[in-house]
């Protein structure tokens, strides 16, 4: 891993950039001076040096430890876990475990297995990206289980393929701060019938970024908030559906969040099914007392169920506006009398049974480019939702127009 405070000339190997960020600290405790760890041995350092005339001591062009360049392919050091004989380790745990505060993990492509981090601050990292560096749970845990830490996890696709009942499958934090950022989410299977997650926060502050969640099939709530702050923003759930079984065990929620603040803004939800006979809302959302929840400029659209049922119930806390919600099982619902939906487009939803009402709220076609495949935006100029959200200074467009309601408006529009 890349610890915060080792030398920047040996950063320049490990990442593009050393401003406040670790570097690859091969030294181990157990090592005596002049060696470091290499795979599980302790050995002179200069090994890697293929030219005769290194210089370990003197800062020459091998002298890592002095400021100098290193001889060594830059591409064999760039990963901290990796099967290649290069890397330092090869589990997640072993790198968890040997971290120290403010370390960079970083994983080769492959797919990894689950790992714990308690009472740390670290990242964990997939440089080449989701589509190449997968970590997997198991059918008892989560992929990533965080307790009274602080987490940035990129770059990764979590999944998990044997799923029981009531196991976070994907990430679970207790009491910790976790930041996300060009994540995937998918392939998870429901072993049982029974309530599952992919994220289960508790108590825990986090914020979401490019995380696309898609093709889970698990009977449960996607993502389930129980107190803390919750930010998501510019991210996509997408073609979820329950395991097919039916009945009172067989349905699926997208989220359910009680926060104590947050935004969800910019994001689409589409596609998403659930077979169970029991269907509730798609996303149950509501905020502490004295808090609150913003969601503005969303797409809720075509999220199914075999009969009417809520696409989401909101208490008087959630401040919900500039969203499309259009052909979903049902409408927006208030949790309590005082509840509220604003400047939001609702069209062709299988039920308006005890829709939410409020100030600009239209019944139009958004007319999407292509909804079928995922695109969301809009003709310009033919939309009715095009310069239609709220009008204040707050929610105007990047280019500082009126907010357009959907994924697209609004001051965070630009994805």
């Amino acid at each position: 891993m890349r610890h915060r405070n080792a030398h920047c000339a040996l950063i320049a190997i490990v990442t593009v950039a050393c401003e406040g960020r670790g570097t690859l600290d091969r030294t181990d405790p157990t090592c005596g001076p002049g060696t470091h760890v290499e795979g599980k041995s302790c050995v002179p350092d200069g090994t890697f040096d293929t030219d005769s005339s290194s210089d370990t001591d003197g800062g020459g062009s091998s002298d890592t430890d002095a400021g100098g360049t290193s001889d060594t392919d830059p591409a064999t050091l760039r990963y901290d876990v990796c099967d290649d004989g290069v890397a330092p380790f090869t589990t997640l745990q072993d790198a968890i475990d040997a971290a120290q505060d403010g370390d960079v993990i970083t994983l080769c492509p492959g797919r990894w297995y689950r790992g714990t981090l308690e009472g740390r601050e670290l990242t964990i990292e997939g440089i080449d990206g989701p589509d190449q560096t997968i970590i997997e749970g198991s059918a008892t845990a989560a992929a990533l289980t965080v307790v009274d830490s602080t987490l940035t996890v990129r770059g990764l696709t979590l999944t998990n393929r044997s799923v029981h009942s009531s196991v976070p499958t994907c990430l679970s934090a207790e009491g910790s701060n976790v930041s996300g950022e060009n994540l995937v989410l998918t392939g998870v299977q429901a072993v049982t019938l029974d309530s599952s997650y992919l994220l289960k926060l508790n108590d825990t502050d986090s914020t979401w970024e490019h995380v696309h969640i898609h093709d889970n099939k698990l009977a449960g709530t996607l993502v389930v908030v129980n107190g803390g702050s919750f930010d998501l923003r510019h991210s996509t759930f997408d073609h979820n559906t329950s395991p097919g079984g039916g009945g009172s065990f067989d349905d699926l929620s997208a989220l359910a969040a009680y926060t104590l603040s947050g935004e969800i803004s910019n994001n689409l939800f589409y596609g998403n099914t659930t077979t169970g006979s029991h269907p509730d809302e798609w996303f149950k959302l509501s905020a502490k007392t004295g808090h609150s929840l913003l969601v503005s400029n969303n797409v809720f659209h075509e999220n199914t169920a075999p009969s009417s049922c809520a696409l989401a119930t909101i208490d008087q806390f959630v401040d919900f506006r500039n969203n499309i919600v259009s052909r979903n099982c049902g409408p927006v619902r208030g949790e309590t009398a005082s509840a509220s939906m604003h400047y939001t487009l609702n069209f062709q939803n299988a039920s308006t049974s005890q829709q939410l009402t409020g100030t600009g709220n239209l019944a139009d076609d958004p007319l999407f480019t292509d909804p079928a495949h995922g695109f969301f935006a809009f003709p310009a100029g033919r939309s009715p939702a095009e310069n239609a959200g709220d009008p204040a200074a707050a929610f105007k467009d990047v280019d500082g127009s009126r907010n357009d309601m959907g994924a697209y408006g609004g001051p965070t529009g630009a994805w």
